[in-house]
């Protein structure tokens, strides 16, 4: 299946905005992040900039170093997405952490109850 230039160049933005967005909120500039993953910072530069569709190796490399689903680079920010970055933040905590962490959440639910976007 082929994909309209339109459409590409504007998944190439969405992706590009998601991983500038990620990368900001983990503190790290466009050279920590190409020296995490092994790339260039131009590479990085023209990902964000919404010029360059970065390759599968890439993409499970970013969202590692970003501690980010995949999903969470490739869609709209969403609930979905948000569950699963927790899941990933999640994952190899011990029984104990992950118990701990759930009552934690269960008392933040009790405490202020859903919460509206």
């Amino acid at each position: 299946m082929e994909i309209s230039p339109e459409k590409k160049k504007a998944l190439m933005v969405l992706i590009g905005n998601n991983v500038r967005q990620c990368r900001v909120k983990r503190g790290l500039t466009q050279e920590e992040l190409a020296n995490q993953i092994d790339v260039d910072t131009s590479t990085i530069a023209r990902i964000e900039g919404g010029t360059r569709m970065m390759s599968i190796i890439i993409l499970c490399a970013m969202a590692e170093a970003l501690q980010v689903s995949y999903d969470t680079l490739l869609r709209s920010n969403d609930a979905d997405s948000t569950i699963a970055n927790i899941q990933v933040k999640l994952a190899g905590q011990s029984p104990e952490n992950l118990a701990h962490l759930e009552r934690i959440i269960q008392t933040v639910i009790d405490e202020y109850g859903a919460m509206e976007v």
